[in-house]
């Protein structure tokens, strides 16, 4: 059952048998460890990859829908009301952002900028890292951002908190 001398050699189980490195044999037929995923297998294949591609697609055109939505009350003079103002009386991050996406809907940036400043700068990252984690969703069925990603979304995070601190000063110009 077993052959002479091959120092080093893992037993049956793939672990060393502490007897069997002792004497210096190792299995005729040692068993292999299994053969890891290939790409096919770990994105579940074709299909799997088009059932994410239209379940992105659909997601897409569901957040296209619900900012058109917004804008569309936006113009008729309905806004989306803010839980933490109506809370708190104190003006969120995210305060003025459906008057800021009618403004650019209409062309008009002085309007957007004056709606919420933070958010119209971080608008093009964050619309990019979206399509970036999107793509590797459906490239991979995993939602993993890369460290850069994840540096990325927590700056855009701080950035975020820090203009509602700073919104709420009264110093603050608009």
């Amino acid at each position: 059952m077993f052959s002479a001398r091959l120092p080093g050699a893992a037993s049956k189980e793939g672990a060393y048998d502490l007897q069997q490195k002792k004497r210096g044999l190792r299995p005729l037929f040692p068993v292999c460890p299994a053969p890891s995923a290939g790409p096919a297998q770990r994105r579940g294949g074709r299909r799997a990859v088009k059932s994410r591609l239209q379940r992105l697609v659909l997601l897409t055109g569901l957040v296209l829908l619900g900012v058109a939505a917004g804008v569309a009350l936006s113009r008729a003079g309905v806004g989306v009301p803010c839980l933490f103002h109506a809370a708190t009386g104190l003006d969120c991050p995210g305060c003025g952002a459906t008057r800021m996406l009618s403004a650019l809907a209409a062309g008009d940036l002085a309007a957007a900028w004056r709606s919420n400043p933070a958010l119209l700068l971080l608008c093009p990252l964050l619309a990019l890292l979206a399509v970036r984690l999107a793509a590797g969703w459906a490239r991979t069925g995993t939602l993993r951002p890369s460290p850069v990603q994840t540096f990325l979304l927590w700056a855009c995070a701080a950035v975020l908190l820090v203009f509602g601190v700073l919104r709420n000063l009264p110093f603050y110009p608009y």
